[in-house]
């Protein structure tokens, strides 16, 4: 499954999941997506907030391929899989 981070992520992660013919899954920040979310705090060089995926999106034995355009910074890969918040993420790469 593509995972695209907000909001530069959904560029091109929805194009790329619908030619692999894989699920896209969004992961916003907090308050943005409908219905019940599961959260994962990240840190960011200013600050703290909060990522969001739709509750029951994944399982935990999914594969993960996470699009973003925050590689240089390297914040947001290790806040997706946080101890605290185990069945959040798995991720396998980051792209």
């Amino acid at each position: 499954m593509l995972v695209g981070l907000d909001a530069r992520g959904f560029i091109f992660a929805p194009a790329l999941a619908l030619r692999l013919n894989i699920r896209f899954v969004p992961v916003r920040k907090r308050g943005k997506l409908p219905g019940e979310c599961v959260q994962a705090k990240y840190v960011k060089e200013y600050g703290e907030d909060i990522f969001e995926m739709q509750k029951g999106r994944m399982t935990s034995s999914d594969r993960v391929v996470v699009v973003d355009d925050l590689i240089a910074t390297g914040t947001n890969p290790p806040s997706l899989n946080p101890p605290q918040s185990p069945s959040f993420l798995n991720v396998s790469h980051h792209w």
